[in-house]
């Protein structure tokens, strides 16, 4: 607080994390990591108009974010993540239109998410997560066209995906795990064919996985455990070959597992334990040759343990325990010299 308050000196651009223009006006400000407390009203805003970055990450700044923080409108980068700020999002951050990157995780902010946030259409990164946020996620989101990034995890959004989320189609990552969203993920969510990242875990989301899913051909990370989903795994899933983990457990899918998954040769991890999947484990698994975890444990398979598994001479992890599986232990598995964990277990 002592540093915030001693800026009312001459000459600001002298103090430690400010930069300025060759007019003397503050055009940077990085106070990250410097053990500040106290609170952004200390800050007089208005005489800011010139910052394009303003950092102030990991410190202990407490209290409300000021309306006034609407006064900084060349803002470029605004990161005020791990601190301890409260109260809600002004809605006056929306007319920081020249914001690319938002990053208020882990604070204490809660309230409604602002729907003025989309008209911040210059956005490419925002990062909510970690706070208290309650309410819905706007449909005005959908209008962040340029986003790339969308990360409101560990809060407390209800309610239903909204559908306009398709309009992102620059969008690689996102993730609104853990919140209290319900309702079916929307098929249209099929339209972020830019997506390398998707997780929507922990979360009371039902229906069944949405077959539209094969159009995300550039997805590598695919989390959805933790949720409600019914119904079969969609054979549309073998559509994507770019995927290195994938992450369906603890739902309440039925059926067999799709030979189609042979197609997913990149895979690193899969788990899919506690379901209801039932039938055998397709022999084709033996060709996911890059697998090193895999957990289909507390299921309803039947049959034989493939001697094809032998194949995947990097797995460290192999559960297959809780489920009904009948005859003898294939000798191939010695082949898993890697192996760390086993458990084949009733």
């Amino acid at each position: 607080q002592s540093l915030l308050s001693s800026w009312h000196d001459e000459n600001p651009c002298n103090f430690t994390g400010v930069a300025c223009n060759d007019f003397g006006a503050i055009t940077h400000l990085n106070l990250s990591y410097l053990g500040l407390r106290g609170t952004l009203n200390s800050l007089n805003f208005s005489c800011l108009t010139s910052v394009v970055s303003f950092e102030l990450a990991n410190n202990s700044i407490y209290g409300s974010i000021p309306s006034s923080i609407g006064n900084l409108s060349k803002l470029n980068s605004l990161n005020l993540c791990f601190n301890e700020l409260s109260g809600d999002i002004p809605p006056s951050i929306g007319m920081l239109e020249s914001l690319h990157y938002l990053y208020l995780f882990a604070n204490n902010l809660s309230g409604h998410i602002p729907k003025e946030i989309g008209r911040l259409d210059s956005l490419l990164e925002l990062d909510f997560s970690i706070n208290k946020f309650t309410g819905p996620i706007p449909a005005s989101l959908g209008k962040l066209c340029n986003l790339t990034r969308l990360s409101i995890s560990r809060n407390n959004i209800s309610d239903s995906i909204p559908r306009e989320i398709s309009d992102l189609r620059n969008l690689e990552i996102l993730y609104i795990w853990q919140n209290g969203l319900s309702g079916p993920i929307p098929s249209e969510i099929g339209r972020l064919t830019s997506l390398l990242e998707l997780d929507l875990s922990k979360n009371n989301l039902i229906g069944s996985i949405p077959r539209s899913i094969r159009n995300l051909r550039n997805l590598q990370v695919l989390y959805i455990w933790q949720n409600g989903l019914s119904g079969p795994i969609p054979s549309e899933i073998g559509r994507l070959t770019s995927l290195l983990e994938l992450v369906l457990s603890k739902n309440n899918l039925i059926g067999s597992i799709p030979r189609s998954i042979r197609n997913l040769r990149n895979l690193h991890v899969l788990y899919i334990w506690q379901n209801g999947l039932s039938g055998p484990i397709p022999s084709e698994i033996g060709r996911l040759t890059s697998l090193l975890e895999i957990d289909l444990s507390e299921n309803n398979l039947i049959g034989s343990i493939p001697r094809s598994i032998g194949n995947l001479s990097s797995l460290s992890l192999l559960s297959l325990s809780q489920n009904n599986l009948t005859g003898p232990i294939p000798t191939s598995l010695g082949k898993l010299v890697n192996l760390t964990k086993l458990s084949i277990s009733r």
